[in-house]
């Protein structure tokens, strides 16, 4: 910790203690945060709406309220659930994070070289970090691409909360080249599927619940560049502070060679996982997030999936 200043020791001093208390009152806490966020600041309530009604176009009205209140619990659910997990011990985190397949472990360590894992915002991305160093401890080195937050105190405090167990957290800048690196050697690369690109990073467009969706490329660029498997980690929410995790395999040889249009190809392969996920469960997703603030242009129709997806569906 040194070097960092007297803004960040103080918030991590608060979220320390404050984390000791039990679930019981976090919960309270929650119920508390859902009826600030939801009825009286009504925190992007506009945008949770716009996003449901246009990836959900057929719901009734009332599916659509049910399904913000729906959204606004989980979302203030997560918010203490980050917090509480500070100090949340290893038991008690397997116990809530429950892993179906936790021999997928040893096949990822057993390899020569690294692998990729894709997770999302659907569940709980926080514990979903936290449950996965825990299965990879003392088998393989893990790290998280992630965009650093603003103030920096606040990210220092984040990368403390998701570095305690072990996870490397590696700043999205020079990513691809720190991942090139690390990959040669058995190691575990943890990115978000759903992070909204910059425009200047928007290379691919997809059709992603039903919308012309901007898309990250780097990962099936990595993936097939390192020729390297990827995983999908799929959450599922279960109740309140319970959740399932199964860790998925999904083929990289099949979009080999290493060339654009694979790489597009592979692009959309690896979103449908999720897409899947938030269709099956659509309250846990981060409804909040604008998704789709970057229109497509006439000129990212050249390169964009529409087209493809439009054909395969016709068929």
């Amino acid at each position: 910790m040194k070097g960092k200043g007297a803004a960040y020791y103080l918030s991590y001093a608060a979220v320390w203690l404050l984390s000791q208390l039990p679930f019981g009152i976090w919960y309270g806490v929650s119920e508390l945060l859902f009826l600030l966020l939801f009825w009286v600041f009504r925190y992007r309530r506009a945008v949770v709406s716009a996003n449901l009604t246009r990836c959900f176009p057929d719901w009734t009205p009332a599916q659509r309220r049910r399904t913000e209140r729906q959204f606004y619990r989980h979302f203030a659910d997560l918010l203490v659930e980050t917090v509480k997990g500070l100090t949340l011990s290893d038991r008690a985190l397997a116990r809530r994070v429950q892993v179906l397949n936790p021999e997928i472990a040893e096949a990822i360590a057993a390899r020569t070289k690294g692998s990729i894992l894709l997770a999302s915002h659907h569940g709980n991305h926080e514990w979903l970090l936290a449950r996965i160093d825990l299965l990879m401890r003392d088998k393989v080195p893990t790290y998280a691409i992630y965009s650093p937050f603003r103030p920096a105190f606040f990210d220092e405090l984040m990368r403390e909360l998701r570095e305690r167990r072990g996870v490397q957290m590696l700043p999205m800048k020079r990513a691809m080249i720190q991942a090139l690196r690390k990959l040669k050697q058995p190691s575990l690369i943890g990115f978000l599927a759903d992070q909204s690109p910059n425009r200047s990073q928007a290379q691919f467009y997809m059709s992603f619940l039903g919308q012309p969706t901007a898309v990250h490329t780097s990962v099936a660029r990595l993936a097939l560049r390192a020729q390297v498997p990827v995983y999908y980690a799929d959450m599922r929410k279960l109740r309140r502070g319970r959740y399932t995790l199964e860790i998925r395999p999904l083929p990289t040889e099949n979009f080999l060679p290493d060339t654009p249009e694979n790489q597009r190809r592979y692009t959309e392969f690896l979103n449908r996982p999720l897409e899947a996920a938030i269709r099956e469960q659509p309250p846990y997703w981060l409804w909040s997030h604008r998704r789709w603030k970057h229109p497509m242009r006439p000129e990212d129709q050249r390169t964009s999936g529409l087209a493809s997806t439009a054909k395969e569906n016709n068929k």
